[in-house]
């Protein structure tokens, strides 16, 4: 059988390795994949019909899953291929099937639902009852419950890259994505973990053995240009033994720069050092929110001032870069809690600081305690959120002094370069009154950051030498 996995590049800017492990699965027993970017499709009826396939395959999330619908019904329109939607949207949200243009859905892990699926179809062979698919037919919905979370992770073949490889933006500058496992043990209110780990039974954290890992790395290595390497895990240092075992392996047999991300109260000078010596180069870290009462209550981050603090100087007292992930706009989000925020990105000095506005993704903790408390539109969380967007540049809920909030927090990069400008911006904003001074200050040292970073060629950065 031959399988087409229709993505957005528009939306996707890395390899997708969930869509290339099915692939690399579905290869081994025997059928075709081929991969098509709905970015470049001029003719998209006609580019799918080129390529003759007997099965659709989309990979989305919330917000632009809209559009890949969108493509599922064009295509329908014109030819009778039936259409599977997988990924993180239609697992939190599976009324999905209920959209035209969508035949059959995936909840959880795909590789084995996709092949009993795609064997099916080849051989005519009923297909109703496959475990964590709802399938749309003949106006009935067949409703299957999700199976165990897979255990051995080595047992999947090794992502299918030549299939997504024409696709230069998802490997930009020789970087190609891995992962050593899968899950997250913590349950932060804004995060889809709290809600996937309950969407089947079984361990959810899981890792692959350090040599299947280190055998995928070596065999890319030869095969693509590959000079930097992304682990997508969301906390790679989880589990201590795995990474004693894994640095020294790394740069024996690999040697690349890499990066990861890490959670800061998992950061030690031991794990810092680990990492240093396999060849980590930089790492992304949730900062969040710099108010404690917002990161570790609203939030559930449960990670102190100090630790990220500490964190970051052991980081980069081993040569080590750090990025800050940083969420604004936040339910309860006021002037000093943006403030706190800048200020602690000061104290921790990161060489880059990443800024996202909050979007309240249906179904996570925190997304009902916006709605309980009035901050965002409750139907567009409760049903099909076909109003949903993912928009990370502005504010999304209905606060108090939203446009100084977002204007305030863009400063955030400009604040943690130049420090000396902090003091005088909290005074101001401290003050009772003087909206028009408020005004004045962030809309002057927004154009200065402005004409800083076109002279700097870029977003504001710090550059430490590595030590």
């Amino acid at each position: 059988m031959k399988v087409l996995f229709i993505f957005d590049a528009s939306s996707l800017d890395q390899e997708p390795l969930g869509m290339m492990h099915i692939s690399a699965l579905l290869k081994q027993c025997g059928h075709t994949c081929e991969a098509l970017n709905l970015a470049e499709c001029k003719d998209l009826v006609a580019a799918v019909r080129e390529r003759d396939p007997q099965l659709l395959a989309f990979s989305v999330v919330t917000g632009p899953h809209q559009r890949l619908v969108r493509a599922s019904q064009e295509i329908r329109k014109e030819l009778a291929i039936p259409s599977i939607f997988g990924g993180p949207h239609p697992s939190y949200f599976p009324e999905l099937i209920e959209q035209d243009g969508v035949d059959i859905i995936c909840r959880g892990e795909g590789e084995y639902p996709m092949l009993e699926l795609a064997e099916a179809l080849e051989s005519g062979k009923e297909y109703a009852n496959i475990l964590n698919l709802w399938i749309k037919r003949d106006g009935q919905i067949y409703r299957n419950p999700v199976r165990p979370f897979m255990q051995d992770l080595d047992s999947l073949p090794w992502p299918d890259r030549e299939v997504f490889n024409e696709f230069l933006n998802l490997h930009v500058e020789d970087t190609r994505y891995f992962m050593g496992g899968r899950g997250c043990p913590y349950d932060c209110t804004f995060c889809f973990n709290h809600v996937a780990k309950n969407l089947a039974e079984g361990r959810y954290v899981r890792w692959r053995s350090v040599e299947d890992l280190i055998k995928e790395l070596k065999a890319v290595r030869e095969q693509y240009d590959m000079r930097f390497v992304n682990f997508q895990d969301d906390t790679f240092v989880l589990k201590v033994d795995w990474l004693e075992e894994f640095s020294p392996l790394y740069r024996r047999e690999i040697g690349l720069p890499f990066l990861c991300h890490v959670r800061a109260n998992l950061v030690s000078d031991h794990m810092s050092r680990l990492l240093a010596d396999a060849g980590c180069v930089h790492v992304g870290m949730g900062l969040e929110a710099g108010n404690d009462h917002m990161r570790n209550v609203v939030l559930k981050k449960n990670v102190t001032r100090e630790q990220l603090i500490n964190a970051c100087r052991s980081l980069q007292a081993h040569g080590i870069t750090v990025s800050t992930q940083n969420m604004f706009g936040l339910p309860f989000e006021t002037i000093d809690t943006v403030l706190d925020t800048i200020e602690l990105n000061i104290a921790c000095r990161p060489e880059r600081t990443n800024l996202f506005f909050y979007v309240p993704y249906p179904r996570t903790q925190l997304a009902q305690i916006a709605i309980d408390a009035g901050f965002f539109r409750a139907e567009g969380l409760d049903s099909l959120p076909e109003i949903f967007t993912t928009e990370f540049s502005s504010v999304n809920l209905t606060l108090a002094n939203a446009r100084q909030i977002e204007q305030l927090a863009k400063l955030t990069r400009f604040c943690v370069h130049f420090p000396v400008f902090f003091p005088i911006i909290r005074f101001i904003f401290k003050r009772p009154g003087g909206n028009w001074l408020k005004t004045v200050v962030l809309r002057t040292l927004l154009f200065l950051q402005g004409i800083y970073t076109r002279i700097a060629g870029g977003s504001i950065r710090l550059a430490r030498p590595r030590k």
